[in-house]
């Protein structure tokens, strides 16, 4: 007969799922196909390491950008005043900025709409639409999404 699976739920939410054999012959074709499936995966392990290495270099390159475009807004708004930016979690921000209104929330507004996206070169109000499905759509058309750029930088 074939393997049941058999799924365990941790306290952390994360779910572990193993195959239970019944007989010797289940055991055997269940090591042949892990160790195909391995195989067939091996050459895919390598490009998924550097999509996250591009990742981060695309969000660590963003994030420089999107600083300096706060601190030029910022001098050119309020050319007396000095600019300070603290990084803190989404979850955080956004109750400290429900309203949108604030000083600090037109500067991160402003730069968020005219800092170029990683990999396009183009800042949101530089596409015809601002809207994040237009825009990426655009850029697939383009052959600028994450995994396109990296087929072209890999051998």
């Amino acid at each position: 007969g074939a393997p049941e699976a058999v799924i365990a739920t941790m306290p952390s939410e994360l779910t572990i799922s193993f195959q239970v054999s019944k007989t010797d012959e289940d055991r055997e074709a269940l090591v042949r196909l892990e160790r195909l499936a391995d195989e067939a995966a091996a050459p895919f392990e390598d490009v998924i390491e550097e999509l996250g290495r591009q990742h981060q270099r695309d969000i660590a390159e963003y994030n420089e950008r999107l600083h300096d475009s706060i601190r030029r807004e910022a001098a050119r708004r309020f050319p007396s005043v000095p600019v300070e930016i603290a990084v803190v979690s989404t979850g955080e921000w956004l109750t400290q900025h429900a309203d949108y209104d604030s000083f600090e929330d037109q500067l991160i507004e402003y730069a968020r709409d005219h800092t170029p996206l990683p990999g396009s070169g183009l800042a949101p109000v530089d596409y015809p639409s601002v809207d994040s499905a237009a825009i990426l759509e655009i850029e697939r058309a383009a052959g600028r999404l994450p995994h396109l750029r990296l087929q072209r930088e890999l051998p």
